[in-house]
């Protein structure tokens, strides 16, 4: 291989320029005239021609490169000469021609005279250069070098003067006129050159369709990253795809043979320490130069990858072209192994299957390092993994069924990828369906029942049973146990077989026995059964109780309920900060009390994308123990700046013998539920006090309150969004109507109204009220009551504008009667007493009639005088504190 200062680049394309010893094979006078030169040589070894009286011919010799791809500046055949002209100015003057062959074409420069007649000697030789352009067919070059003076046929000068002394400084310059002294290369010689033509050209170019480098006759299909693989350990073949435009592989068919070139290494060390050479294939013995489209052969002998730079320089004039970036590596790839997991995954449990591979250079055999691998599953799109510093990739993907996983790997040198094919299995249906669970001979039902355990009593029967079809039928099952780490670690499970012993699953099952030491009261425990083929081991779940119990699921104090969804969503947190929670209860199967130090868990909430997109924040699968009131209660807290809202969701509650379920609704609710107002009440036709009483009307008002707006925005509601539906103390039902909904932003509440008049009739108590929002109103807001209307008196009724107070006249003559009425209830306080406050000025009339509480009460009022009177309704006074229902305002004109 060529090192950097061995190459022979800038090339003479002029024959025995050095005007040598075998000058006469390179150069002949014209016409066949000899004599009129001298070839002379001075005493240091410098030749050149002095010419008297001829012209002298050179041999033609080839272009390398055709004229057409010269056209840009610069570019072309030179000539460069140094020279001595005559002293004597005068006509003709030497000149040097460069004949274009076969076009005939020629340039000519001439070599004038410094004009100085008296100079005798010029020590220096002055140097003259031009570039020529030949004819596009143009295929061979002629140097001719001329006296001004030609033979006229008298006797001529030999063409060598052995005697004739030159001065070993250099000859003098020539005094007659015409002659001229042409210097002959000087090889190794800078800024001295003699007589040259030079090839200008210009750079490299290169088929960008074609890969320059191949491997077992497979061209790289690809680079990587834009560098050119190059595989450790091979020997590859680097062969130059030219661009025809550029030149460098010349013109058949002008006869331009192209030019020889050089490839070596830019950074020949790093080379050399990764055992990198680049040999040519058709060079000369004493010439690592060869044409540009002869190929090299480059071996690898590297252990470790590196990046590399071939320089590509021609023999001529032009600048190094850099091929690029060689990048060693692994780019032949074979699947030295395919592994399927040692387990089946479940299908039901959503499991999970990891396969392997390990990836191998196909030349070395060595694992191949951060290769990318192709898996496909079933046929379906591929998915790329990478492999680790030991070659092995891994692929973890969810199957539904039995699957076929095909792994591809492929190097740039591969012709087609490398597969391998790796069969998975899987077990279709879950633990709970393959396998029976029963203690003491009572079957534990589901995939969330639990075994309940009573400290200190005798020893429980555990019979792991194997169901129809099991795929653990002859494989070896042991067991262990966890308690949960929520839930503390004292105490101890003990059992007989011992943790650990491994016993052959046949159809008739396994038998432990298993007792719970008296310290593990209140303790969570899985019990983990150990076979093959599964994924994650068959576990029952279970905990150490005092007495048999039961869950239930209630709604926090201020949690709405709708139906059996609990609602759950953003709350107000301006005034008084409210969370809404689901409420565990354990309640002892023996007599319903509540049963304190009870473990029990959230768990497999579906959907939970709720959670998972970070909108709600709920205690999931973490164990809670029941207080002293046999309760435990589980916040759900919000992202008050999240908008969007979420599909109902069911969430399991853990802990008793039987799972228990509760359905999940996201809306924004009320933060203060409890203190939702509800009324609901036909106010009966009095015709005995006059028309505008006359007519039954049904009044129905709704007020939620403490509202968390979306941007301090209430939505758009549309008329009719919420629906009423009344039934009545004799079994009849009345409605649908559509109530009136009201905003009020500053407070943050909504409220409904319904006021109208009932066809003549008697009318019984209306004992439930069912109102609930639709449309847009009701997916977003939680605004829905399902409540009974006759047994307690309405919440938030104090002081607020609840509408309890019905008044169809609320304007009269002087000593006119108004008449007020309202709803009674049958939970009468014992501190309820009704009276109506008249507030200052002028004594009033009032007389409240009889009151029979779960029915209509009515008051009457009159004024002696003409005013606006405001008035206040009052249901008794409460610990000192006059309890305020609402106002109404009367007028007597």
């Amino acid at each position: 291989m060529t090192r950097i200062n061995q190459r022979k680049t800038g090339r003479n394309l002029l024959p025995y320029a050095d005007i040598g010893t075998d000058w006469r094979d390179g150069w002949q006078p014209l016409n066949g005239i000899s004599g009129g030169f001298y070839r002379r040589e001075t005493t240091s070894g410098r030749t050149y021609f002095d010419i008297l009286q001829n012209t002298l011919v050179s041999a033609r010799f080839t272009m390398p490169i055709n004229a057409k791809a010269l056209t840009a500046p610069g570019l072309g055949y030179r000539l460069d000469l140094y020279y001595q002209p005559t002293t004597r100015p005068g006509q003709p003057e030497p000149n040097a021609q460069l004949f274009c062959y076969p076009s005939a074409r020629f340039s000519s420069l001439i070599l004038p005279t410094p004009g100085d007649g008296s100079q005798a000697r010029a020590a220096p030789w002055l140097t003259l250069d031009t570039t020529f352009g030949p004819g596009a067919q143009d295929n061979e070059l002629e140097l001719r070098l001329a006296s001004g003076r030609q033979p006229d046929g008298t006797s001529l000068a030999p063409a060598e003067d052995p005697d004739s002394a030159v001065p070993e400084d250099g000859p003098d310059w020539p005094s007659a006129l015409g002659r001229v002294h042409i210097c002959g290369e000087i090889p190794g010689s800078v800024g001295t050159p003699g007589m040259s033509v030079g090839l200008f050209h210009g750079p490299l170019s290169l088929n960008a369709a074609h890969s320059s480098v191949s491997l077992d006759g497979v061209a790289a299909r690809w680079l990587i990253d834009g560098k050119i693989p190059v595989c450790k350990g091979a020997e590859h073949r680097l062969a130059l795809s030219v661009d025809d435009a550029c030149g460098w592989a010349g013109d058949t068919a002008a006869g331009n043979p192209g030019t020889l070139v050089y490839a070596y290494w830019r950074d020949e060390a790093a080379a050399d320490e990764q055992k990198l050479t680049l040999t040519p294939t058709e060079a000369t013995p004493d010439d690592d130069a060869q044409h540009v489209q002869s190929p090299w052969t480059l071996t690898c002998d590297a252990t470790s990858g590196g990046v590399h730079e071939i320089l590509i320089e021609s023999v001529h004039h032009a600048p190094p072209f850099a091929l690029p970036a060689l990048l060693v590596g692994d780019f032949k790839l074979l699947i030295g192994a395919g592994v399927a997991p040692d387990y089946k995954p479940c299908v039901a449990l959503q499991e999970t299957a990891v396969v392997r591979a390990q990836v191998v250079s196909a030349i070395t055999d060595m694992p191949a390092v951060d290769t990318p691998v192709q898996w496909r599953v079933d046929g379906a799109s591929a998915t790329e993994t990478r492999t680790d510093g030991d070659g092995w990739a891994t692929f973890e993907f969810r199957p539904t069924a039995d699957a076929n996983v095909t792994v591809s790997v492929e190097g740039p040198y591969n012709e087609v990828p490398d597969l391998e094919s790796i069969s998975v299995q899987t077990i279709a249906s879950p633990p709970w369906e393959q396998f029976q669970f029963l203690v003491d001979g009572e079957r534990v039902d589901s995939e969330y029942g639990r075994v309940l355990l009573f400290p200190e009593t005798a020893a429980h029967k555990l019979t792991l049973k194997p169901q129809d079809a099991n795929v653990s039928l002859g494989e070896m099952v042991s067991l262990d146990y966890a308690f949960h780490s929520a839930s503390g670690a004292s105490g101890s499970l003990t059992f007989s077989p011992a943790p650990g012993v491994q016993r052959e699953l046949t159809k008739d099952g396994l038998e432990w026995t298993v007792v719970a030491s008296g310290d593990a009261i209140s303790q969570m425990f899985d019990i983990i059964f150990t076979c093959k083929p599964w994924k994650t081991p068959p576990v029952l779940s279970g905990t150490v109780v005092p007495e048999a119990f039961e869950l239930v699921a209630l709604p926090g104090s201020e949690t709405s309920m709708q139906g059996d969804y609990f609602v759950l969503g953003p709350t107000d947190q301006t005034l008084a900060p409210t969370t809404h929670s689901i409420v565990v209860q354990a309640r002892a199967i023996s007599d319903g009390s509540p049963l304190p130090g009870v473990p029990c868990a959230l768990t497999n909430l579906v959907p939970d994308t709720a959670i998972s997109s970070n909108y709600m924040t709920l205690n999931i699968e973490h164990a809670q123990i029941t207080d002293a009131t046999g309760s435990t209660t589980f916040p759900a807290t919000f992202h008050m700046h999240r908008k969007e809202f979420h599909d109902d969701a069911r969430i399991t509650i853990v802990g008793g013998p039987s799972p228990v379920t509760a359905g999940i609704r996201y809306r924004r609710p009320p933060s203060r539920s409890s203190l939702t107002c509800v009324i609901a009440h036909i106010f009966p036709g009095r015709p005995d006090l006059g028309i505008p009483y006359a007519t039954p009307t049904l009044r129905v008002f709704v007020l939620a309150q403490r509202y968390a707006t979306v941007d301090g925005q209430f939505p758009n509601i549309d008329p009719g969004d919420v629906d009423v539906v009344l039934d009545l103390h004799d079994g009849s039902t009345l409605g649908p109507y559509k109530a009136i909904i009201h905003q009020d932003a500053p407070y943050r509440t909504l409220s409904a109204t319904l006021d109208i008049l009932l066809p003549p009739g008697d009318y019984s108590r209306v004992v439930h009220a069912r109102i609930s929002a639709g449309g847009r109103m009701g997916g977003l807001w939680h605004f829905d009551v399902d409540t009974e209307t006759v047994e307690h008196h309405p919440q938030a009724t104090d002081g607020k504008p609840t509408r309890l107070i019905y008044a169809p006249v609320q304007e009269a003559p002087i000593n006119e009667w108004i008449y007020l009425q309202w709803p009674t209830y049958t939970n009468k306080e014992p501190w309820e007493q009704y009276s109506i406050y008249r507030g200052t000025g002028a004594p009033l009339d009032i007389e409240i009639f009889p009151i029979e509480y779960g029915q209509t009460a009515m008051a009457r009022v009159r004024s002696t005088r003409a005013e606006r009177r405001p008035l206040t309704l009052i249901r008794g006074v409460k610990d000192s504190i006059v309890v305020q229902l609402c106002n109404v305002a009367l007028t007597w004109t």
